[in-house]
């Protein structure tokens, strides 16, 4: 679970609570329950094992979060974008740092990631993307199998978190990397 499908899930929470509030329902009840537990999952599991996961196969600046396939999904609905091929893995991709001396760092661990776990990764960042990497991106685009969209996806953020993109410079997009091998 990424960060959007987190936004989504306090969403609907709030949605549910108010409802259960309103209608006095226990189904309404019952769903804020479940995407609370959502919530909680994501912070105090997925997200401290996603970390951990991207040191222990030595990714310095990135972080790899898995998807889920139908968030991988429901991703690309509201990118209204489609990428041509199948993939079996999902991840968002996460940058920890910040400055211009992470950018050959960063590189490295995309190229990488690239190389050696093929599937479908998602990002949405102002932060600059690598030179190497914007070509590979540019290469995949051609053949269908990426996009790379000025903006943000449009999920709106959950309040109270800490908000580091500048929405003027925001970029969202997705390649599919569905070979082991990538040149780049």
């Amino acid at each position: 679970m990424g960060t959007k499908e987190r936004d989504l899930a306090f969403w609907l929470f709030a949605a549910a609570a108010a409802g259960s509030l309103a209608f006095r329902s226990v189904a309404f009840l019952a769903a804020a329950f479940f995407f609370a537990g959502l919530l909680l999952w994501h912070f105090a599991a997925e997200r401290p094992r996603a970390i951990r996961r991207s040191r222990e196969a030595d990714f310095v600046a990135a972080v790899f979060v898995p998807l889920w396939p139908c968030a991988a999904r429901l991703r690309l609905l509201l990118a209204r974008r489609r990428i041509s091929g199948r993939w079996k893995r999902a991840w968002e991709v996460h940058v920890l740092g910040a400055g211009r001396e992470l950018m050959p760092v960063l590189e490295e661990d995309l190229l990488r990631a690239a190389r050696e776990m093929p599937g479908l990764y998602f990002w949405e960042t102002s932060f600059p993307v690598p030179a190497a990497v914007r070509k590979l991106i540019r290469e995949k685009e051609r053949q269908g199998k990426a996009f790379w969209t000025k903006g943000r996806l449009p999920v709106p953020r959950a309040p109270f978190l800490e908000e580091r993109m500048d929405p003027r410079r925001a970029r969202h997009g997705a390649v599919l990397i569905d070979f082991r091998g990538c040149s780049g």
